[in-house]
C-alpha cells in the first residue's frame, strides 16, 4: 500500500508580542479609516453648501449657537469646530515617522489656520484623508511582515477600513429616525 500523505504542518501562532503588534496596526487602520469617513462627512457639508467658511459667517455661526438660535449652517459649524482637535489628535498618532508626521502636521496647521478660506479647507480635508490613507496602507504592510515572518497566512484588514461617519449627513430622514428610535 502506499504511504500516507503527510500534510504540512500549519504554522505555529503568532507569539503574544507579534499579536500585539498587529492589533496595534489593526487599530490604527480603524482609526484612518474612522477619521477620513468624518472628514468626508464634513466634505459632503461643504459640498452640499451646508457649511461654509468666512470671517462674517464664521461669527455669525457661534453666534448663533450662542444665543440659542442655531441654524443647519450653525450647528455644522459647531461640529467642525469641536470634531477637529479630536481628529487632529487620531490623525497625528497615526501618521509617525518623520516625513508622514510633517506631512500629518503641516496640512493640519493649515487647516486650522485658514478656517476662513472654504476652497481652502476643503483642499485640506483632501490632503489629510490622503496622508491618513498613507498611514493605514503603511499599517497595512507592517501587518503583512509580521505576519510573513512567523509563516503566517495574510491577514485581510478591510473589516477595520470600512469604519462609518460620526459626522451625520443633514436633513437625512432616514438616519434621524433611526437615531430617535435608538434613543
Amino acid at each position: 500500500s502506499a504511504p500516507a500523505a503527510t500534510a504540512p504542518k500549519p504554522p505555529k501562532p503568532l507569539p503574544a508580542s507579534a499579536m500585539k503588534m498587529q492589533q496595534e496596526s489593526l487599530d490604527k487602520i480603524g482609526i484612518a479609516s474612522s477619521i477620513n469617513a468624518d472628514l468626508a462627512g464634513i466634505e459632503k457639508q461643504i459640498a452640499d453648501g451646508k457649511l461654509s467658511f468666512g470671517p462674517v459667517s464664521n461669527l455669525a455661526n457661534a453666534g448663533l449657537n450662542l444665543i440659542g438660535k442655531s441654524t443647519e449652517e450653525s450647528r455644522n459649524f459647531g461640529t467642525f469646530k469641536s470634531t477637529l482637535e479630536r481628529l487632529r489628535n487620531e490623525s497625528l498618532r497615526l501618521n509617525t515617522g518623520v516625513q508622514t508626521d510633517g506631512d500629518a502636521q503641516r496640512a493640519w496647521n493649515e487647516l486650522f489656520q485658514n478656517i476662513n478660506d472654504t476652497g481652502l479647507e476643503r483642499q485640506r480635508l483632501k490632503e489629510i484623508q490622503a496622508i491618513n490613507k498613507r498611514g493605514a496602507d503603511l499599517q497595512a504592510l507592517r501587518i503583512d511582515s509580521i505576519r510573513n515572518e512567523y509563516g503566517a497566512e495574510p491577514l485581510d484588514p478591510s473589516a477595520y477600513a470600512k469604519q462609518p461617519s460620526a459626522i451625520a449627513a443633514p436633513n437625512d430622514a432616514g438616519k434621524e429616525q433611526r437615531y430617535q428610535e435608538w434613543k
